[in-house]
C-alpha cells in the first residue's frame, strides 16, 4: 500500500538547500525535545549515515560536562535516541547532540514544574518497515492538536523501559507504546530542538480528541508515515502501520520549457498516481499546479512533469503528492529550489491548436525588444495574411491573451480553404518560420 513517502535525495540543478545540518561527511538532523517532564527528557535526532549517538548537556551553557548515550547502549544508527532522567524541575538545561564526533550547534529546554501524577492515556500499536518486517528503532512521535504548543511524546519502536528504570528490547520488535500525560506546553524553536518556557497542562485526554501521529522509520528507504487518529477516551490500540514506499531519486531542472520535475519510485503497489503542488518564499499555502492527476503506470518507474509557469527569480518549493486506491493522500518533503534570473530565447513556439478549424494561436518568446511581424503563407508559398505587432517588450507571449490569435482569413477578410500553411516571425533581421494544418 503506497501510504507514505520520503526522500532518498532530492536534486535540484539550480539550487538545494536541506533544512538538515550539516557537518562535515556526515549529516544531523531532525532534533527534537520530546516526553519532557519536571525530571526526564528524551532527545532524538537522525543521521544520514549509521553513526553512533550521545547528549553533552548541563546547566551552564559554556560546560556541557554530562553526557548521556543512546539508551541502546552501543551500536551506530540512523535514528538515535538518548533519555536524560534526574533533572531538577523549573531549570534551564543546554545541549548538543554528538555523532561519530561530530556535534550539533548547541540548544536548550526548560523542565517545567515539578509534575502531579494524575491520569494515565496509554496508546500503542505496532510498525512495520516497506519489506513488511518490523520497523525496530523506527521513532512514533505524538502530539495533542488541542493546543499547537504542546511538547510530542515518543516511542521508540521495539523497545521499552522495564520496571526497574532500564532500556530492553521488546520480544515482540513492531510494538510500541507511550503515555500522553502528563500534557507538557511551552514555546517550541528551532524546528523542535529548543523548548522554553514550559508549562504543565491540567488536562485530561478525552474522546475525541485529535492527536497527531508521525513515524520515522529505521532508515532513510523506509520513509516516514504520518496521520491523524482520534482519542478514545480510554488506552487505546492503533491499527498496524506499514511504512511507505520510497523514492529513488527526486530532480528538478531547469529547461526551455520551465521546471522539470521527474522522479523515480522504487514500488507503487495500489498507487493511483500524483498532483503537484508550488508555493513561492513567503507564501502560506501551496497552490495545486496539476489541473489533472499525473497517472500511475505499473510498468514504468520514471515519471516526469513540466512546470511551464513563467517563474519570477526567486526561491521556490514543490510538493509532490501521491494518492492510493483507498484514496489516502501523502505528500513529499518540500522540495526547494532557486530560480535564477534568465535570459529568454527568441523562438517562435508550434500553434495551438493545431490542425486549426479555422482560428488558431501563434505564440513564441522574445529575447529582445523589437518589432514583430508575423506572415502566413499558403502551401504554393503565397503570402495570405501579415499581422504586424509593432515594437513589444522582451518576454513570453504564449496564452492565448498575448499570443498571436489568426481567424483563418486571407487579407481579403475570407476564410481560407482546408490545406497545409505556413506562418513566419520576422523579428529585426531574424526569421523563424513553422507549418500548420487547417482542417474544416
Amino acid at each position: 500500500m503506497w501510504k507514505g513517502m520520503n526522500l532518498l535525495r532530492v536534486l535540484s540543478v539550480l539550487f538545494f538547500m536541506s533544512a538538515a545540518n550539516s557537518f562535515g561527511a556526515l549529516t544531523i538532523s531532525n532534533i527534537k525535545v520530546t516526553d519532557l517532564t519536571d525530571k526526564r527528557v528524551i532527545i532524538s535526532w537522525t543521521t544520514d549515515i549509521q553513526a553512533d549517538g550521545r547528549v553533552h548537556y548541563g546547566t551552564d551553557k559554556d560546560n556541557l560536562s554530562l553526557v548521556r548515550s543512546d539508551i541502546r547502549n552501543g551500536g551506530s544508527y540512523y535514528n538515535h535516541y538518548v533519555e536524560i532522567t534526574g533533572l531538577n524541575p523549573d531549570t534551564t538545561y543546554y545541549y548538543r547532540v554528538e555523532s561519530n564526533s561530530v556535534q550539533s550547534p548547541r540548544y536548550s529546554f526548560h523542565t517545567p514544574q515539578e509534575t502531579t501524577v494524575g491520569l494515565s492515556y496509554s496508546i500503542g500499536g505496532h510498525v512495520f518497515d516497506r519489506n513488511g518486517e518490523p520497523a525496530e528503532g523506527g521513532i512514533v512521535y505524538l502530539t495533542l492538536k488541542n493546543w499547537s504548543d504542546v511538547v510530542p511524546v515518543t516511542s521508540l519502536i521495539g523497545w521499552e523501559l522495564s520496571g526497574g528504570g532500564t532500556w530492553q528490547q521488546r520480544s515482540d520488535t513492531s510494538q510500541w507504546n507511550t503515555d500522553l500525560q502528563p500534557i507538557v506546553r511551552g514555546d517550541i524553536r528551532d524546528s523542535g530542538a529548543t523548548v522554553l518556557n514550559t508549562r504543565i497542562q491540567n488536562y485530561d485526554v478525552a474522546n475525541g480528541d485529535q492527536i497527531d501521529l508521525f513515524v520515522r522509520g529505521p532508515t532513510p528507504e523506509d520513509g516516514t508515515y504520518s496521520d491523524v487518529i482520534t482519542a478514545t477516551g480510554s488506552p487505546q490500540t492503533v491499527g498496524d502501520i506499514s511504512l511507505p514506499v520510497f523514492y529513488s531519486s527526486i530532480i528538478v531542472s531547469p529547461s526551455s520549457d520551465g521546471m522539470i520535475l521527474r522522479w523515480s519510485v522504487a514500488s507503487h503497489v495500489d498507487n493511483l498516481g500524483w498532483y503537484i503542488y508550488r508555493k513561492g518564499e513567503g507564501e502560506s499555502d501551496f497552490e495545486q499546479i496539476t489541473d489533472k492527476m499525473i497517472l500511475d503506470d505499473p510498468l514504468r518507474d520514471d515519471y516526469a512533469w513540466i512546470d511551464r509557469s513563467h517563474l519570477r527569480p526567486g526561491r521556490y518549493f514543490y510538493v509532490i503528492e501521491s494518492v492510493d486506491i483507498a484514496g489516502n493522500r501523502v505528500k513529499t518533503d518540500p522540495i526547494p529550489v532557486i530560480v535564477l534570473a534568465r535570459k529568454l530565447r527568441t523562438e517562435l513556439l508550434q500553434n495551438y491548436p493545431n490542425p486549426c478549424n479555422p482560428e488558431t494561436w501563434i505564440p513564441f518568446r522574445l529575447g529582445d525588444p523589437g518589432e514583430v511581424r508575423i506572415r502566413i503563407y499558403n502551401s504554393s508559398g503565397a503570402l495570405i495574411r501579415e499581422i504586424s505587432l509593432g515594437r513589444i517588450e522582451a518576454g513570453e507571449y504564449i496564452s492565448k491573451d498575448k499570443a498571436v490569435h489568426w481567424d483563418g482569413r486571407d487579407y481579403r477578410g475570407e476564410i481560407v480553404p482546408s490545406g497545409l500553411y505556413f506562418y513566419e516571425m520576422e523579428v529585426g533581421r531574424i526569421r523563424f518560420l513553422r507549418k500548420m494544418t487547417l482542417l474544416k
